[in-house]
């Protein structure tokens, strides 16, 4: 990652979250053109409560400005049949997967548009420019394209 995106992330998880920062673990990022997300685990300064979550950064104007992301406790799963923790802004949904055996995290549109990205340390990062449908599904597939779980994406 960008040390500049990294710094705009790691600001905003300290700003807006609470984090304490020298516990903050980047797991992983991806970028898209102008943009990052960043999915991380921190403590919290206030309650010392450990979560996880995602921050979205942008470049506009040369400058790495946050826009958007998540949290959840860390010690808390999702009942999502895709994801163990997971959420999303305008451009990106990211999180942990539920299923140790998944090589690939997919989305698809009843239009046939479709969105993936691989699975490493357990987590995914799909960015797109357009907000998926409401009727698309998520899906989780092993490392030979087999489909290992199909959910309604909200």
């Amino acid at each position: 990652m960008d040390d500049a995106a990294r710094e705009a992330a790691v600001a905003n998880l300290v700003r807006d979250l609470g984090a304490l920062p020298d516990s903050i673990e980047i797991v992983r990022q991806r970028r898209a053109g102008n943009r990052v997300s960043a999915l991380a685990r921190w403590t919290e300064s206030q309650t010392g409560r450990l979560r996880r979550g995602a921050v979205d950064v942008v470049l506009t104007d040369d400058v790495w400005r946050a826009q958007g992301g998540w949290s959840s406790n860390a010690d808390h799963d999702s009942d999502h049949p895709i994801w163990r923790a997971w959420g999303g802004s305008s451009h990106s949904i990211s999180g942990w997967v539920s299923d140790p055996a998944a090589a690939t995290v997919r989305f698809r549109d009843p239009r046939g548009r479709v969105e993936e990205n691989t699975v490493q340390n357990g987590v995914a990062i799909l960015i797109y420019d357009t907000a998926f449908d409401r009727d698309s599904v998520v899906e989780i597939l092993d490392d030979d394209g087999n489909v290992l779980q199909t959910a309604a994406l909200a």
